[in-house]
């Protein structure tokens, strides 16, 4: 059975190619171009990967977090 990627991307054009080269790699794709629509998805489906921009799904990295506290 085919690997389900979950795509999530709110540049359409964007969406687009990665879905084709996801499923030229051989993974099943599911996309959406709402983070309301990709919990929705995930909550229903069974996804084994998700591929996001960082800013749909509120993703913070070290950095963000260490200057937070203050940490240059």
């Amino acid at each position: 059975m085919k690997k389900q990627i979950l795509i999530l991307n709110d540049n359409l054009n964007e969406l687009k190619q990665l879905r084709l080269e996801f499923i030229h790699l051989g993974y099943g794709v599911i996309t959406a171009h709402e983070p309301e629509i990709a919990k929705e998805l995930i909550e229903k489906l069974n996804i084994d990967f998700v591929l996001a921009k960082p800013e749909l799904i509120q993703f913070s990295t070290k950095q963000s977090k260490s200057q937070d506290k203050g940490d240059k």
